[in-house]
């Protein structure tokens, strides 16, 4: 393909998938509460892709769950000159490649409570003025596979499936082969810790990025989370005993 054509389909990608498919999607999102604003968004930034090859096993895989410090650990892996993986177009959200073998690759993520995160991935949608935020936390959940076992389709790999026991092994399996994991309960000391072994001669120091406030989650939110990550929350605690 000549650069001339290539930089002429990068162009068009970029209008249709960058620009036209979201305006389109938040017209039919304020209608229908929906999140097709998201598809078109999440295509050009190379988002939630699980068909990528890390040319080099020596790089860290950062695998990042929204709403658990993952720009506070990309920007300092990056700061101490970590070997990390680059996404193609730089993306951020990914999860474990289909062709990668966590056995084999140098996977790195963040543990969170998936209670706790999904809660805050709602009001990030809410931040983010996503239409579906608008009606509700029980029919986001309901709708969206994003805040149902997110965990578990990062960790298998199988992303936007139903999660059922057998995705539950596999991620459970997997995660047991990750190179490193941060507890977010442990999250500053974790990093810390991980980041020492890229730089000897020079004090540490995390910025934090992204923190967000709400308000407190009621025991009611707090059921309808539970009811709808069963498999996540299993995940959790088998994580837990372990570490």
């Amino acid at each position: 393909m000549s650069n001339f054509k290539k930089l002429y389909n990068q162009k068009i990608n970029r209008f249709i998938y960058k620009k036209l498919s979201p305006l389109i999607g938040r017209i039919l999102d304020k209608l229908f509460f929906t999140s097709f604003s998201r598809v078109g968004i999440n295509y050009y930034h190379f988002y939630n892709r699980n068909d990528y090859y890390i040319e080099n096993k020596d790089k860290i895989c950062f695998i990042h769950l929204p709403k658990t410090g993952g720009v506070t650990i990309w920007n300092s892996l990056r700061k101490y000159n970590a070997p990390i993986y680059n996404f193609p177009k730089n993306s951020f959200h990914n999860p474990v490649s289909m062709y990668c073998n966590p056995k084999d690759y140098k996977y790195l993520t963040v543990m969170r409570n998936p209670i706790d995160r999904v809660y805050s991935q709602f009001f990030m949608y809410k931040k983010l003025g996503e239409s579906i935020a608008d009606a509700g936390l029980a029919y986001t959940i309901r709708t969206q596979k994003a805040f149902k076992n997110l965990a578990c389709q990062y960790y298998s790999g199988f992303i936007d499936e139903v999660v059922d026991e057998r995705i539950y092994e596999i991620a459970k399996n997997n995660l047991d082969k990750f190179h490193y994991i941060i507890n977010f309960d442990n999250f500053e000391e974790d990093l810390k810790k991980y980041l020492s072994n890229f730089e000897n001669n020079e004090e540490i120091l995390i910025n934090h990025s992204n923190k967000s406030n709400y308000k407190k989650m009621s025991n009611q939110e707090k059921e309808l989370i539970e009811s709808y990550n069963y498999w996540d929350i299993k995940l959790f605690e088998y994580y837990k005993n372990k570490s």
